[in-house]
C-alpha cells in the first residue's frame, strides 16, 4: 500500500469514527463492569483491558461504540503494519523473506478492505455482516503468519501484530454477541 493510499484510508476511517455516533445516543454508556465484562471472555484479558480501557472514547460509548472502537483499531493495526512492511522489506536480502514480507502486505490490503466493511457494517447495525468481515479479515492476518510455518520455517516480524488481529478480532466478536443478546 503506498503512501497516499494510507493517508486516504486513515483519514476515511476518521471520518467514520467522527460523523458516526459513538457517545451515548444508542444506549447505556460503558462502564467499567461491562468492559470487565467483555474482556473476561477474552483468551487475552490483558490485552483487551489495555486496549480498550487506554482507549479514551471507551468512557463515552454504548455497546455499538464499543464494536465500532474494537474495529477502528483493528484499522490502525492494519495501517501500522502496511507501514512497517516496506521498513521490514528494506532491512533485508533474504529472497524468501521479502516475498513472504510482499504477501503478507497484500494479506493485510485484503484485511484492511474486509475490516473497513466491518465497520460500515457496523455502522449500519448489520452485525452479522459484521462478524463475517472481521472473520475474513482476521483470516487474512493469519494467512500471513502461516507463511513462516512452511518450508523453510521462519520466525515471522510481526507475529505479534498478527496475534493482536486474532486479539481485536475476537473482541469484536464478543461485543457483537453482547449487543446481540447472544
Amino acid at each position: 500500500m503506498g503512501g497516499s493510499s494510507l493517508k486516504w484510508s486513515i483519514m476515511i476511517m476518521f471520518i467514520f469514527l467522527f460523523s458516526n455516533p459513538i457517545n451515548g445516543r444508542f444506549s447505556t454508556q460503558i462502564d467499567k463492569a461491562t468492559l470487565d465484562q467483555i474482556c473476561v471472555q477474552t483468551k487475552d484479558e490483558i490485552f483487551c483491558d489495555s486496549v480498550l480501557g487506554s482507549d479514551p472514547r471507551t468512557r463515552t460509548a454504548d455497546m455499538k461504540g464499543m464494536a465500532l472502537i474494537a474495529i477502528s483499531l483493528s484499522i490502525i493495526q492494519i495501517n501500522e503494519v502496511t507501514t512497517l512492511i516496506p521498513e521490514l522489506l528494506s532491512g533485508t536480502t533474504d529472497p524468501v523473506a521479502k516475498q513472504r514480507l510482499q504477501t503478507c502486505n497484500s494479506d493485510y490490503e485484503a484485511a484492511l478492505v474486509k475490516f473497513q466493511e466491518a465497520y460500515r457494517s457496523a455502522g449500519a447495525a448489520s452485525y452479522s455482516d459484521v462478524i463475517n468481515s472481521a472473520r475474513d479479515g482476521v483470516d487474512k492476518t493469519t494467512q500471513c503468519e502461516n507463511r513462516y510455518k512452511t518450508s523453510p520455517v521462519g520466525s515471522s516480524p510481526l507475529s505479534q501484530r498478527n496475534q493482536n488481529m486474532i486479539n481485536l478480532s475476537e473482541i469484536i466478536s464478543i461485543i457483537v454477541k453482547m449487543i446481540q443478546g447472544s
